[in-house]
């Protein structure tokens, strides 16, 4: 039994797809504004290309590339739900990620005309 236990770890890390863990995959999104060095310096309208080409290369969970793919096809609002449920599902509190789709602004707008 411990050698089936050492060759599916061997596989699993020679292979890398399907054994990332859900809470794992998660953090890799979750964490991709901090860990994603080139974005830090990068010009803001190559940003979001570098992040989510950063998060591909480290994102080998299915279900999680799956709930990704549907992130860029949500509006912003739905993009914050769809995250906060999942990261609610795996007890996940900080979220870098979540912390810039959910920005809120204020706008201070001049009284209006009389």
């Amino acid at each position: 039994m411990a050698r089936f236990s050492t060759l599916l770890v061997l596989l699993c890390a020679a292979l890398g797809a399907g054994c990332q863990s859900k809470k794992a995959a998660l953090e890799v999104v979750c964490q991709a504004p901090v860990a994603c060095a080139e974005c830090q310096s990068a010009d803001p309208s190559m940003r979001a290309v570098l992040m989510a080409q950063h998060i591909e290369a480290n994102l080998s969970n299915g279900e999680v590339k799956t709930m990704f793919e549907a992130l860029a096809n949500a509006s912003p609002e739905g993009r914050a739900e769809i995250m906060r449920a999942e990261l609610d599902a795996e007890g996940i509190t900080e979220c870098p990620m979540l912390d810039t789709m959910v920005v809120d602004v204020e706008v201070d707008l001049p009284p209006p005309s009389p």
